[in-house]
């Protein structure tokens, strides 16, 4: 998001007074996050998605348990999806991260799990490429293709909130059901531009909002498959 900075406010503050300023309900949401920050918390050990908290509500309303998903960047959405649905694939780009998210897993849960590695590669591939510094020079191209091995139509619900978005998403959608729906996590940031023109034909269902964990207003949104006739 970019914000106009207030007189006398850090940048994050002023980040937040604008966002609450557009998003009233958003004040609603800070005592829970103040209370998760004071005790530490983290998306893992709760068992929580690390998108807004009016996303979180969504998914908890919207998802069922006969739902199979697929998401790009594992963690406490892995928790979360595993305790409600039959399924889920999930691809993490950092191995000691995923072994961390293995061993939050119940035995019941593991059953339903199929965790995949996929870190990335040496050469540069503008198309699935991250901004982030670390990976300069690297690309992402297993990660994101990592969705190719299954059919079209095969997923109920696919989560895209890991390493470059942009690609993932295209990737993806095809593999959604009609029906079903694909979520994008901080759709707000300008470096996702095209996956939200890819997606600019369906409706976008937005979810703005701060996460459980941090002050920094974010938005998660949604788009939704269209039933075949």
């Amino acid at each position: 998001m970019n914000f106009d900075p207030l007189p006398g406010l850090p940048a994050r503050a002023a980040a937040l007074a604008w966002g609450c300023c557009r998003h009233p309900a958003m004040l609603l949401h800070l005592p829970r996050v103040a209370r998760n920050r004071r005790n530490r918390r983290t998306p893992l050990y709760d068992g929580l998605p690390w998108i807004s908290i009016p996303a979180i509500a969504w998914l908890e309303q919207t998802i069922r348990p006969e739902w199979q998903a697929f998401e790009y960047g594992a963690g406490g959405s892995t928790v979360f999806l595993l305790q409600r649905l039959a399924r889920v694939v999930s691809v993490e780009h950092d191995g000691e991260w995923l072994a961390s998210v293995r061993e939050r897993l119940s035995p019941e849960t593991a059953t339903r799990a199929d965790l995949r590695h996929a870190p990335p590669q040496p050469g540069d591939d503008p198309a699935t490429a991250s901004t982030v510094p670390a990976y300069r020079g690297m690309n992402f191209r297993n990660y994101v293709s990592m969705i190719d091995e299954f059919a079209d139509a095969t997923f109920d619900l696919v989560l895209v909130d890991g390493r470059a978005r942009n690609a993932c998403v295209r990737a993806a959608w095809p593999k959604v059901r009609p029906g079903g729906w694909l979520v994008l996590d901080n759709s707000e940031r300008p470096k996702y531009r095209d996956a939200l023109a890819h997606l600019a034909p369906h409706p976008r269902h937005d979810f703005p909002g701060l996460s459980p964990y941090q002050y920094d207003p974010t938005r998660t949104s949604a788009w939704q498959k269209p039933a075949q006739p």
